[in-house]
């Protein structure tokens, strides 16, 4: 059975072809968060196979902590990080989301969203 190993290198390979491609550092910094969280939970083992990605979303979705879309944000980077190792159809699909979660933000995001406009110096996005 094929494996790819989720290693150090491999994320760093992987980043650093994001990086080439325009990504911007904070959302490089943000891949690599998402993918040493996915190797600290496949531990001991670092071998990725055919079936761990959809484990990982039933382990992330059975544990009732995160977001759906903070699942589908992982899902999205781990789906790109197999793309890049030659592997889509390992690639799962994310959680649909309903209705009311897809219109609405709540409290912290939109106090997040005001605070990430006003560093930008972006005043019609705070008037809006």
């Amino acid at each position: 059975m094929k494996e790819i190993r989720l290693t150090a290198e491999s994320i760093n390979t992987f980043l650093q072809k994001k990086t080439e491609a325009g990504n911007k550092p904070e959302t490089i910094t943000e891949y690599r968060r998402i993918l040493l969280a996915l190797r600290k939970w496949m531990l001991p083992d670092t071998a990725m196979q055919k079936e761990t990605l959809q484990q990982w979303k039933i382990y992330m979705q059975s544990e009732g902590i995160l977001a759906v879309r903070t699942i589908n944000r992982r899902l999205t980077v781990v789906n790109q990080f197999l793309d890049f190792a030659g592997e889509r159809n390992w690639q799962v699909s994310c959680i649909r989301l309903e209705e009311g979660e897809k219109a609405v933000l709540n409290r912290s995001e939109y106090i997040r969203l005001l605070q990430a406009a006003r560093q930008m110096h972006k005043d019609r996005f705070i008037l809006l």
